[in-house]
């Protein structure tokens, strides 16, 4: 049963963007570069945590590092915590937050896990609006991950030299990622 619902999910996936050779592209871990990838314009990634205090701990390092961001730390405690946008600043010192500094600050507290052959993410950023403060994008994603299905759409506000997090809490202990930047 389990097959056949993760076999229409991908054929759903496929006639969505239009081919199967879209969603099949991301398929391959071996094109992923350290368990992360990219699609769509935006950077992605599944990790695995045992402490709860992960999330948490990754956004303060963060901030150490002058990334301020539009959440408290503190809230972020996955016991509750289920998943969001956090939208990331430019640093004081007017250096970007990259998606890379952001994986690193993540590996340094969790897992990362690798895509199968199984698996499938489709991440589609759609740009509503661009000024000298930033953008806006409307962020659509679906993802099939070791069982775990998630797909969500929703607009948000990116500063200018800033990235969006987000965040989705799967089953059995793992955090999908995806980052964007405007």
């Amino acid at each position: 049963m389990n097959i056949l619902k993760s076999s229409l999910f991908i054929l759903l996936l496929g006639t969505t963007m239009g081919s199967f050779n879209a969603v099949a592209d991301t398929f391959s871990s071996t094109d992923i570069a350290a368990n992360e990838g990219a699609y769509g314009g935006a950077h992605y990634g599944v990790f695995g945590y045992t402490d709860t205090k992960s999330l948490v701990n990754s956004v303060k390092l963060l901030d150490k590092f002058g990334y301020h961001s539009n959440v408290v730390a503190e809230t972020l405690d996955l016991n509750a915590y289920q998943g969001s946008v956090i939208i990331f600043k430019t640093a004081a010192s007017g250096k970007v937050l990259s998606y890379e500094d952001v994986f690193a600050a993540l590996k340094k507290y969790m897992t990362p896990l690798k895509f199968k052959e199984t698996d499938a993410i489709v991440v589609k950023n759609t740009p509503l609006s661009v000024n000298e403060g930033g953008a806006t994008i409307k962020q659509s994603y679906q993802v099939l991950f070791d069982g775990n299905h998630a797909e969500s759409s929703q607009p948000f506000q990116i500063p200018k030299g800033g990235l969006a997090l987000t965040v989705y809490k799967l089953d059995g202990g793992q955090l999908l990622f995806i980052t964007s930047a405007p």
